[in-house]
């Protein structure tokens, strides 16, 4: 290549730059979307004493924090666009320590999240079971475990959002059974 060839190059390239500059791509706003699980307002204060609950244990393919789809019986999927603004484990204990404060202490919960996902194959349904034992201080314990699909209420696979309520929904049953165990009198 003579020098003039490589002057006339020389000088191209700060204009194919310039003109490449030119053509960009505009910056797109973040399509993920970030969700969180709630307790009541009022069960939201710090209180003391009343049933300890340990940190709530999750199956493996529920530990991400993108949401778990269910697609067939043997095969999750997870969400591009739907994610947990905190780890499922750590707001699903936050939840059941608010409902369970103001029974008598004396015991504490465990519990294990199984499943707590939409079944996409069958038509949007959630899937929720989990399994608890209650230890009583004496070294006693109970167990039980509660398990249902929510089919009345189906959530709308293009809007996670919808699906968010539904999960709320079963974790609060979950509570609620709690509860009722709870408040049987021990032996």
């Amino acid at each position: 290549m003579n020098t003039a060839a490589r002057r006339s190059a020389f000088l191209l390239l700060p204009a194919l730059l310039a003109l490449g500059a030119c053509s960009l791509p505009q910056a797109q706003p973040d399509p993920v979307h970030y969700y969180t699980l709630t307790a009541a307002p009022a069960e939201t204060a710090v209180r003391t004493g009343g049933v300890q609950v340990r940190p709530v244990r999750l199956a493996g393919h529920l530990r991400s924090r993108a949401f778990a789809l269910r697609v067939s019986d043997h095969e999750v999927r997870y969400s591009d666009f739907a994610r947990w603004a905190e780890p499922l484990d750590e707001a699903i204990t936050r939840i059941l320590r608010a409902r369970l404060a103001d029974l008598p202490g004396g015991r504490t919960v465990s519990v294990e999240i199984i499943r707590c996902e939409p079944l996409l194959h069958q038509d949007g349904a959630v899937d929720f079971a989990a399994t608890y034992t209650i230890q009583k201080d004496n070294g006693t314990s109970q167990s039980g475990d509660i398990a249902f699909t929510n089919v009345a209420n189906p959530w709308d696979a293009r809007n996670p959002a919808t699906l968010v309520p539904l999960l709320q929904q079963a974790i609060d049953k979950l509570a609620a059974s709690l509860v009722t165990t709870l408040a049987l009198p021990t032996s």
